[in-house]
């Protein structure tokens, strides 16, 4: 049975494009055995991106953001869609962390992996929101159809309380686009 895609599936598709080099890093970084997608449901209700097994067998979710120059600002997502006036993944995501990456190239891959949980904590008992700018962002389809736009607010990275990185501006050069049986291999280099 073939269903009509949506908006949100549109946009995934255009997310997932960079996702390959994104599991590289991340398991490059984290020594991982096996990494994988998440359903749509989860992308959707839970804002999970990707599950992986560790080495000692234990498994972990990331939220990812990809952003494509090099920033000393994270947008923290607080409203997922404008215009129906859904939470961002700062308040309902529930993966274990957030993967943030500034992806320079095919090749190169710069950025953060930050505890996610931590992060919606220090976020929603500080209050700080209130104090950064805002930045509204657009998802559009590749031929430029706006699908939904997005409420950030852009908190300078020095900003975020340290502990709460598992790693902090982490430079990559990657082989582009790696097939997933090469993962292990590039995880022990």
């Amino acid at each position: 049975m073939t269903t009509t895609p949506t908006t949100f599936q549109e946009a995934l598709e255009t997310e997932n494009q960079e996702m390959p080099l994104i599991e590289v890093w991340l398991t490059k970084l984290f020594k991982l055995q096996k990494i994988w997608g998440a359903n749509i449901k989860e992308q959707k209700e839970d804002d999970i991106d990707l599950h992986a097994l560790t080495i000692t067998g234990n498994e972990v979710t990331f939220e990812v953001k990809i952003r494509h120059k090099v920033y000393e600002d994270l947008l923290i997502e607080t409203r997922s869609c404008i215009k129906e006036n859904t939470l961002g993944w700062i308040f309902k995501s529930k993966a274990d962390y957030l993967a943030y990456a500034f992806l320079i190239s095919n090749k190169q891959i710069f950025g953060d992996v930050i505890d996610l949980p931590s992060l919606n904590s220090w976020w929603c008992k500080q209050g700080v929101y209130y104090g950064y700018p805002i930045k509204d962002g657009t998802t559009e389809t590749q031929n430029g159809t706006v699908l939904y736009k997005t409420r950030n607010r852009a908190v300078p990275i020095r900003h975020i309380p340290f502990n709460l990185f598992h790693a902090h501006r982490q430079y990559d050069y990657l082989k582009p686009l790696c097939q997933e049986d090469e993962y292990l291999e590039l995880a022990d280099k």
